[in-house]
This record gives structure tokens, sequence and C-alpha cells, in this order.
């Protein structure tokens, strides 16, 4: 499939932050946090993490 052409290097950024934002909860603090939300074994830190992935995701209009 080809880019549509006529699309600002600022557009094709803004198109693939969304597949950034998913690839950010691979990451082991995320997963450790997951993990704690899974087993019903909430930390303080899992909170932490929560919030700042939430935050991302409100920044790149990922609907929560």
């Amino acid at each position: 499939m080809d880019y549509p052409r006529g699309r600002t290097p600022a557009e094709m950024v803004a198109d693939l932050e969304p597949v950034v934002a998913v690839l950010d909860l691979d990451g082991p603090v995320v997963r450790a946090a997951a993990t704690g939300l899974a087993l019903n074994r909430r930390q303080a830190s899992t909170e932490a993490v929560l919030t700042e992935v939430f935050a991302r995701w409100v920044h790149l209009g990922v609907p929560l």
C-alpha cells in the first residue's frame, strides 16, 4: 500500500502517534502494572503507571 501523496512529514508523524501509544504499553513497568491489576494486587506504582499511560493516550486522542 502506498502512502498518500501530499502528506507533510508532520501529518505522517501524527498518523503514527497512535501506533507509538500502543507500543508504549510493551515496557516492563507497564507489564508489571498490568500483572498487578490482573492479580488484584494494586500498588502505588500501579496507579502512577496507569496515570502516565492514560495521560499519553489522551494527549494522542485515544478514547478511553
